[in-house]
């Protein structure tokens, strides 16, 4: 199987991998997914109008591309490229926007889940499309997706989404 290369793309989603024991030196793995952002938009990157202290930290103390690009200008089949590690030639159905996404595809959370991480996802994670008309039980960027339980607490918002992406995150982390 080809090697699985994770991006740090930022965004108004989460996916979150953490250990499932303590006790094992495994690294802990954020993936953060965004729609219509871009690199300028992050401090780390030097923005000098946008405030991003958390998203800045976690820069400085993991891994930061500094030369990255998306699959595909459509959002549907990049993700699903990011989450294979394939091209989105490579992807059948799941390289085009709005489509479904083929059970035989391997996906990053699903090779953490089995090798013991304890996975989850909150927000818009693979989408547009239907996961389920091809045998998949979740979607593919994370179990947790269609049931919600880490995608609960919501802030008082209008005109964005309503998502409270770091509550979530950490009643998942708890």
């Amino acid at each position: 199987m080809k090697d699985l290369v994770l991006s740090l793309v930022l965004s108004l989603s989460l996916l979150a991998a953490g250990s499932a024991c303590a006790a094992e030196k495994r690294p802990n793995i954020l993936l953060i997914i965004g729609d219509d952002i871009s690199w300028k938009h992050f401090g780390s990157y030097g923005s000098q109008w946008v405030n991003t202290p958390s998203l800045d930290a976690l820069a400085k103390s993991g891994v930061l591309f500094n030369n990255a690009f998306a699959a595909a200008p459509g959002c549907s089949p990049s993700r699903a490229a990011l989450l294979t590690g394939r091209n989105i030639w490579e992807i059948e159905e799941a390289g085009s926007h709005g489509a479904n996404f083929p059970r035989h595809l391997k996906v990053y959370p699903e090779l953490f889940k089995n090798a013991g991480y304890a996975v989850a996802s909150t927000g818009k994670a693979w989408g547009p499309g239907e996961y389920k008309i091809n045998g998949r039980q979740h979607n593919p960027a994370g179990e947790l997706m269609g049931k919600r339980k880490f995608d609960k607490k919501d802030l008082p918002a209008t005109g964005i989404s309503t998502k409270n992406y770091a509550e979530n995150f950490r009643d998942f982390l708890n």
